[in-house]
């Protein structure tokens, strides 16, 4: 901190500013400068770091694709399961520090992605069930809850397959 308020206490006056950058600036000849552009660290093609970033940013890409196409109602489920997976990831990280918060809470959030879709699918094909196994048990008892439970299942697994087909995305590599 105090260098940061050292740097401050110089720069902030114009003439010791101009005194700076006199003192600070290169001697060159001004044939000699030739005008860079500023380059990029150059990712190396073996550094693990670039492949899980890359790996990364595919699953989410994949996984934010699924939830795009889904209806209003699976992607709100699939939002607070992302949304608590991100929590989740950075309290788990906190005992790191920052350095595993953050990838605690990008992790966290992938994870919460998938169990939001999980979710999703168990939701398609258990409420049905549940639904049509209750209304059974009121009408006729245990014949009715299993045979309205036998129609939810079944209803429900159509439902899963349209949520699932409605989801699929084709990924072609680039």
């Amino acid at each position: 901190m105090k260098r940061i308020n050292t740097a401050y206490a110089l720069l902030r006056d114009p003439e010791s500013r101009r005194r700076y950058d006199m003192l600070r600036a290169p001697h060159a000849a001004p044939s000699q400068v030739t005008p860079r552009a500023p380059t990029a660290p150059r990712a190396q093609p073996n550094d693990p770091y670039t492949q899980m970033r890359a790996g990364y940013q595919q699953r989410v890409y994949r996984v934010q694709a699924s939830t795009r196409a889904l209806p209003a109602w699976a992607q709100a489920l699939s939002g607070l399961f992302a949304g608590l997976g991100l929590v989740a990831g950075f309290l788990l990280g906190l005992p790191f520090g920052i350095v595993g918060c953050i990838p605690g809470a990008m992790v966290g959030m992938v994870v919460g992605m998938l169990v939001g879709l999980w979710a999703v699918y168990v939701l398609a094909l258990g409420l049905p069930t549940a639904l049509l196994g209750w209304l059974g048990l009121l009408l006729a008892d245990t014949v009715g809850m299993w045979v309205g439970g036998g129609m939810g299942l079944a209803l429900g697994a159509v439902w899963a397959r349209r949520l699932w087909r409605r989801a699929r995305i084709t990924y072609h590599s680039r």
